[in-house]
C-alpha cells in the first residue's frame, strides 16, 4: 500500500490528536519534525531518506494533517487523502467543513474517535479505482463553497443597494422637511397678512358708520 500511516496534530508542537499506522520509530520522526513546521497555512512534501519514506502534510488554522507514503508515486493521491480527512475532521470537531476546530479545546482523548476514520480513508485512498470518487466529492464540496461565496457576495451587493436607497430616501426626507418648513412659514405670513387686512377693514367700516351717524366732523356725537 503506498499510503501507510497518517496523523493529525497541532502544528509547532508535539501534540498528536489522532493517528493510525504510526509505529514507534515513525512516530518519533514525526514528533521531531512537527515543531519545526511553520504555523502558517501551507502544504509541503519531504523525502526522509533514512527510512526511505515520503512525508506529505497540509497546515490549516494551526492543525497539521500528515500522511506517510512508502512509495514515490507523486503528490496527487497523498494530497487528495489529506484534503479528504481535513474536511471530515473539520466537520467532526467544528460542526461544518468551512469552519475551523479550536485547537485549544481539542485533546488526544477527545479526538481518538477519529482514528478509525483515518484507517478507513487510508484503505479507501490506496484503492486507485476509488481515488476518482473522492476527487469528485472534493470537487463537489468546492463547487458548493463557491456557490455559497457567490451568494454571500450577491447578498452584499443587495445590502449595498439597500444602503444606497436608504441614503437617497434620507436625503429626500431632508429636502421634504426643508420644503415643508418653507411652506409653513409662507402660510404663517399669509395668515398674518389676512388678519391685518381683516382688522383694517373692520376699522374702516366702523369709521364709516360713525361718520354717517355723527357727521364727518362728529358734531352729532
Amino acid at each position: 500500500m503506498p499510503l501507510t500511516a497518517s496523523v493529525i496534530g497541532v502544528v509547532g508542537t508535539q501534540t498528536l490528536l489522532c493517528q493510525h499506522g504510526m509505529k514507534d520509530e515513525l512516530k518519533s520522526i514525526v514528533m521531531k519534525i512537527m515543531p519545526q513546521i511553520p504555523r502558517h497555512d501551507s502544504k509541503m512534501s519531504y523525502e526522509y531518506t533514512k527510512q526511505d519514506i515520503f512525508l506529505h502534510y497540509t497546515v490549516e488554522n494551526k492543525v497539521i494533517y500528515l500522511v506517510v507514503n512508502a512509495e514515490d508515486n507523486g503528490r496527487r493521491i497523498p494530497f487528495t487523502f489529506l484534503q479528504d480527512i481535513k474536511q471530515k475532521f473539520k466537520k467532526e470537531f467544528a460542526g461544518e467543513e468551512d469552519k475551523y476546530p479550536d485547537t485549544d479545546a481539542l485533546s488526544e482523548d477527545q479526538c481518538r474517535r477519529f482514528n478509525p476514520v483515518l484507517k478507513d480513508r487510508l484503505v479507501f485512498c490506496n484503492d486507485k479505482d476509488q481515488i476518482k470518487t473522492i476527487q469528485q466529492q472534493i470537487e463537489e464540496v468546492k463547487d458548493i463553497m463557491v456557490k455559497n461565496i457567490d451568494s454571500v457576495i450577491e447578498r452584499g451587493d443587495k445590502i449595498d443597494n439597500l444602503v444606497e436607497k436608504s441614503t437617497e430616501l434620507d436625503a429626500e426626507a431632508g429636502q421634504f422637511r426643508k420644503q415643508a418648513k418653507t411652506l409653513k412659514n409662507k402660510m404663517w405670513w399669509r395668515n398674518i397678512r389676512l388678519i391685518i387686512g381683516i382688522v383694517f377693514l373692520v376699522i374702516v367700516i366702523i369709521m364709516v358708520i360713525l361718520m354717517i351717524a355723527c357727521n364727518p366732523d362728529f358734531s352729532k356725537c
